[in-house]
């Protein structure tokens, strides 16, 4: 039996069902990347990987763009020009005398200068992976550092002679005497190893659960229980069910047990009618009807 009116769900919507409750609408793409990010990690563990990972990668950038980043050779002697610029040859002892490096590193650029800042980004982002602090933050950073980096390593090796050679003196393309040094190569490993280590790590921050790392329930979310009850969540439409009078909380249906009611009273002018086997009190006569059957 129902007691009080029974609330309608407004129209347009289908009838209310058992632990249904309303849910909250979704929140925009931006907003829910921005607080992925700025809410507490699942992957710490595998985070901390991935801080392994740039700061490695950050090493090989910081210290292979001061090396060798093209190399030339002929006529018995050999030259070396680094990532910053500098120059070194190996020359025959008679022709020592012949040949001043400082003179000719003015003519040279140092683009390994943007590599060695890339590096230091990213390994100040690893670090903070590696020490677990702030981690959805610098995953972040760490993926466009990285990928930064990446492209601009490319764009080096893809023309070093350019790179390295000052745009005064025209097209300076590698010839068929001059080749890349192991310094570009290293540089270049280093930030794919960077760019990589940072897409993982946004990656586990933003959708850690097709990762394989859990995952948590999207911010502002109640976790779900079993039978679709969310904790503190209202019902559509539907006020707090509370107990009737004489009705105790319980394990039945709808969780209260129906209780019998109180004794009901006679109405004015009725007499009181006792229960069977109830004998009166002495000197009061009994109401009529009362007594044995003839």
């Amino acid at each position: 039996m129902t007691y009080g009116p029974t609330s309608q769900p407004p129209a347009g919507q289908g009838p209310h069902q058992p632990g249904w409750s309303q849910q909250p609408a979704p929140q925009p793409a931006a907003s829910n990347v921005l607080s992925r990010i700025t809410a507490p990690v699942v992957a710490a563990d595998r985070l901390f990987q991935a801080g392994i990972g740039l700061a490695v990668g950050a090493a090989l950038l910081i210290v292979f763009s001061c090396l060798s980043w093209v190399t030339s050779s002929s006529d018995g002697m050999s030259a070396s020009i680094s990532g910053i610029g500098t120059v070194s040859f190996d020359v025959p002892d008679e022709a020592k005398g012949l040949v001043d490096s400082a003179d000719l590193e003015k003519y040279f650029n140092a683009p390994g200068i943007w590599t060695i800042v890339f590096g230091v980004l990213i390994l100040g982002v690893g670090v903070m992976l590696i020490v677990r602090r702030f981690q959805g933050i610098a995953a972040a950073a760490g993926a466009v550092v990285g990928v930064v980096a990446l492209i601009t390593a490319l764009v080096f090796f893809a023309d070093p002679g350019n790179a390295l050679v000052d745009s005064s003196l025209g097209d300076s393309s590698l010839t068929a005497d001059e080749s890349r040094g192991y310094g570009l190569w290293l540089v270049l490993i280093g930030a794919l190893l960077s760019a990589a280590a940072g897409v993982y790590a946004l990656a586990l921050v933003l959708i850690p659960e097709k990762l394989g790392a859990g995952g948590a329930p999207a911010v502002g979310v109640a976790p779900q229980q079993p039978g679709g009850f969310t904790p503190g969540a209202a019902t559509y439409g539907q006020p707090p069910v509370q107990p009737h009078p004489g009705q105790q909380p319980g394990p039945a249906q709808g969780g209260f047990a129906q209780q019998p009611y109180p004794a009901q009273q006679p109405h004015p002018g009725q007499p009181q009618q006792p229960y069977p086997g109830q004998q009166p009190h002495p000197g009061q006569q009994p109401p009529q009807g009362f007594g044995p059957p003839r």
